[in-house]
């Protein structure tokens, strides 16, 4: 996943972040610049391969198998913060 106007990878890291303890995920990397860490896989719930409006989807990091989620918890200097 590419952030259209950063062009930076959302991307995950092999440490935990420290308000939560999971697997710290961050913006990383441009157009030129991405690794493992950027490659999810899609997950569609049923046995579909076309997704549809009304189905649930799970992004699962493929290097480490964690399924991105997102919580309340924040930094103090930022608006907040995904983890898988």
């Amino acid at each position: 996943m590419q952030h259209m106007r950063t062009r930076k990878w959302l991307h995950s890291h092999l440490h935990a972040s420290p308000i939560t303890g999971n697997l710290e995920v961050s913006c990383f990397g441009g157009d030129r610049e991405s690794d493992t860490g950027d490659y999810r896989r899609l997950e569609i719930e049923g046995n579909g391969k076309t997704w549809r409006q009304d189905q649930k989807i799970r992004l699962q990091h493929v290097d480490t198998g964690g399924y991105l989620h997102s919580h309340n918890k924040k930094y103090s200097r930022i608006a907040g913060c995904w983890d898988i």
